[in-house]
């Protein structure tokens, strides 16, 4: 009979297996919740993936599909109730947040817990509704994903899925990047699969990063170049991360990678000046 820590290894195992299949496809054949289901239970050993995704598929119960609500309008009521009424959701603070913590965006702590950050919240209305046939997109203004319905309705989905007019974008962005900053087209520019995936988990990292956590960044680092390995920026995080967790030659590899697809700038000098220390520790 296997132990508990055997059976969490395997979960955890399964997670990673599942993470490698979703790295080989193509960006538009992915599902962004799924893939971040894949990312949270490979940091939690011993959680049932399989469960966690029909519990997914359940939340798209009742949504009405869009060849029968077809107004974008419809939708955004529809996708509240099926987050907030039917299944008790509610919003929690950021990781990045003072008062925020890393498992807010964890995906299997949000399904466990019914709450989570806002860009969790996000991820979770993108499915529903891409699941009822709606044509939603997420994008990333100045930190903060929201998703657009069909062509032009913005939602904020942590805010009961209210309405977002350009007005509402501009204080957006003024209390995520400071009072002088504006917008831009490019946060109109919708992500792409991984994108969103990384959106969702890029600022946990940090976090963890911030509050020295250096081994879970590292295992959330190794998730992330899995089911991204096209992201060359992940690598000089990994790096680094290498380095706090005493792994000379993993870092010395990601930082030479990233050296070698990463463009001139402070970024890769950095990363040359962390090669040259390496190779006097490793080789030392």
């Amino acid at each position: 009979m296997s132990s508990e820590p055997d059976r969490g290894r395997e979960a955890s195992g399964k997670a990673m297996d599942s993470l490698d299949r979703f790295s080989a496809l193509p960006d538009d054949a992915l599902c962004p919740a799924r893939v971040s289901l894949a990312v949270s239970a490979a940091q939690i050993p011993g959680r049932s993936l399989p469960r966690y995704e029909s519990a997914l598929d359940a939340l798209a119960a009742d949504m009405p599909l869009a060849v029968d609500a077809p107004f974008p309008e419809e939708a955004r009521v529809a996708v509240g109730r099926a987050l907030f009424t039917v299944a008790g959701y509610r919003s929690l603070p950021a990781p990045t947040d003072t008062n925020g913590h890393p498992d807010n965006s964890n995906m299997i702590r949000v399904m466990d817990e019914r709450a989570g950050s806002p860009a969790a919240l996000a991820v979770l209305g993108h499915h529903v509704l891409r699941t009822a046939g709606w044509a939603a997109r997420i994008l990333d203004c100045a930190g903060r994903l929201i998703v657009r319905i069909g062509p032009a309705l913005l939602i904020d989905v942590a805010e009961d899925c209210r309405v977002l007019q350009a007005p509402d974008l501009r204080r957006l962005v003024k209390a995520q990047r400071g009072p002088q900053a504006e917008l831009s087209a490019t946060f109109y520019t919708p992500l792409s699969n991984r994108e969103i995936v990384l959106a969702l988990f890029n600022p946990v990292k940090f976090r963890l990063i911030a509050d020295e956590e250096y081994e879970s960044a590292r295992g959330l680092s190794t998730a992330l170049r899995r089911i991204a390995p096209g992201e060359y920026r992940l690598l000089l995080d990994h790096g680094i991360l290498c380095l706090r967790t005493n792994d000379g030659p993993g870092a010395r590899e990601s930082l030479t990678q990233y050296v070698r697809r990463a463009p001139p700038g402070a970024d890769r000098d950095e990363a040359l000046f962390l090669l040259g220390t390496i190779g006097e520790a490793v080789d030392s």
